[in-house]
């Protein structure tokens, strides 16, 4: 066996275990995950809160519906103060189908940015249908991140599930589920990586063949004269 083969074999060895490590360890979250329970399109414009005079707003939304067989829920909300610096104190009452309140959440000026999610922790028998969205002492305008329903009412927010905690492998499966939102469908994550690394090897294993020296062939002797 040449050189030069040993080598590349070498390198594909080590960027068989190299490379998935390099795409998957940056989607790898340092803790807890939550998933997504509602689609992204549930907020996906801004509903007025307060006016550009500032002051305060209210506004009570529907919800998307939970998923009953999640025990832990989390209630995420984005608010936009159109790039200013967050002023308004926001508070979340959460409202069953009987109209009583359930989880209080407030949110002070330091709590959250301009439409960055902000999230309530809600009880595991809660079963909100409503939110009521009240802000107060805003300096200029303010907006929370929603949609229209079909029957013409705001809906804000989304559900967010709890991922398994901090298990390594649980985290890497989050991952590989991030990375196969954005893949060619075409391919299958684990086809993805190894074609990824296929294509690496071949690279190295061109470069290598373009710089090795060649070989300068025997000179054929010349034959006796007769």
């Amino acid at each position: 066996m040449s050189r030069q083969t040993r080598i590349a074999i070498a390198v594909a060895a080590i960027l068989a275990v190299v490379l998935p490590i390099v795409i998957v360890a940056p989607t790898v979250p340092g803790g807890p995950v939550v998933v997504p329970l509602t689609n992204a399109r549930s907020d996906a414009a801004p509903l007025p809160l307060v006016p550009k005079s500032g002051g305060g707003g209210h506004v009570t939304a529907a919800i998307p519906p939970y998923i009953a067989a999640v025990s832990a829920k989390r209630f995420e909300i984005r608010f936009g103060t159109y790039f200013e610096k967050p002023s308004a104190r926001i508070v979340l009452r959460f409202l069953g189908a009987d109209g009583k309140t359930g989880t209080v959440c407030r949110f002070a000026p330091t709590a959250y940015r301009d439409s960055a999610p902000v999230g309530c922790d809600l009880k595991k028998n809660e079963h909100p249908s409503a939110v009521s969205v009240t802000a107060s002492g805003a300096a200029g305008e303010l907006a929370v991140w929603g949609s229209q329903t079909a029957k013409g009412k705001p809906s804000v927010g989304r559900w967010m599930e709890p991922a398994s905690g901090r298990s390594l492998s649980k985290r890497i499966g989050f991952a590989y589920v991030a990375i196969d939102a954005l893949r060619p469908s075409a391919f299958r994550v684990p086809l993805l990586v190894v074609a990824i690394a296929a294509a690496a090897v071949l690279a190295v294993f061109l470069i290598l063949s373009v710089l090795a020296p060649e070989r300068d062939e025997p000179e054929a002797e010349a034959a006796p004269d007769a």
